[in-house]
């Protein structure tokens, strides 16, 4: 299928075709600076920021005493389970 000219949607003056395409590409480089723009204010605000050092959730100490305790109160069960069956 040959196809005859620009589409119709696009009318028949050529001035009018000529100003709807043009003004593709200019809205794309508008839309293209935006994005430039905003990643480059996420940029700096993420450089403005002073750095943190992200401690852990869990205190060791207290993760470390936490350890203890189950295994202490595993050990006491074991314990109660072997007496119980002796005894």
């Amino acid at each position: 299928m040959i196809v005859d000219g620009p589409p119709a949607f696009f009318g028949t003056d050529a001035e009018s075709r000529s100003d709807g395409v043009d003004a593709v590409p200019g809205m794309a480089g508008c839309f293209l600076q935006a994005a430039v723009v905003l990643w480059a204010w996420t940029v700096h605000l993420e450089a403005s920021e002073p750095e943190e050092g992200y401690r852990s959730r869990i205190d060791s100490a207290a993760g470390a005493a936490r350890k203890e305790g189950r295994q202490g109160a595993r050990a006491g069960k074991a314990d109660r389970k072997s007496g119980g069956a002796a005894g």
